[in-house]
């Protein structure tokens, strides 16, 4: 069984991914772009909105990209 810890950043990694989803489609925008590797400077829509979102909520930075399980 999960811990309530581990299961609030669970939460938090849905939820952000789910409202970044949710904004993309409603902007008919592109998730993906061409060169997502770490080097390219623009890495497509989703992950850019992601990095967005997490350099405002701590909390957020600490469950997404290179943090989530």
């Amino acid at each position: 069984m999960q811990s309530s810890n581990q299961i609030m950043k669970n939460r938090l990694l849905i939820n952000s991914s789910i409202d970044t989803v949710h904004i993309l489609s409603l902007q008919v925008y592109a998730f993906k772009g061409h060169d997502e590797t770490t080097e390219s400077r623009n890495q497509g829509n989703f992950l850019e909105m992601i990095k967005l979102i997490a350099a405002y909520n701590d909390k957020v930075a600490k469950v997404v990209l290179e943090n989530a399980p």
